[in-house]
């Protein structure tokens, strides 16, 4: 039987980044997921500039995964409605199937053990 210093279940952006950064901390490290990956997932895939950074600086990012940039939002809050607007991105959206597809991989080439259906 084989031991692990964590597990981790669900290869979503969350389960991911744990299992990468535990298993570059040196736990060894087994991440779970239930689907066949990529798998769908009909959520969208909002990253803020703050997200993309964090994940820069941990080396999970690529720019392949952006589908679109927006430099202005509106948020709509009961009967209130907030537009926000900036020179430079705000947010951009990604397609999350690819997106979590890509953080699984790089987990697993951070040294963490995964299990999932095959494909995965």
């Amino acid at each position: 039987m084989k031991r692990f210093d964590l597990v981790v279940v669900g290869a979503g952006p969350a389960g991911c980044v744990t299992a990468y950064t535990a298993a570059k901390l040196g736990l060894k490290t087994l991440l779970i997921e239930k689907e066949k990956l990529p798998r769908y997932k009909p959520c969208a895939g909002g990253l803020t500039i703050k997200d993309i950074n964090f994940l820069k600086s941990r080396k999970l990012f690529e720019r392949s995964i952006i589908e679109r940039k927006f430099k202005k939002i509106k948020i709509f809050v009961q009967n209130k409605e907030l537009t926000i607007t900036s020179k430079r991105e705000i947010i951009v959206t990604t397609d999350r199937s690819k997106f979590d597809f890509l953080l699984a991989k790089k987990s697993r080439k951070g040294r963490c053990h995964t299990q999932g259906r095959r494909g995965s």
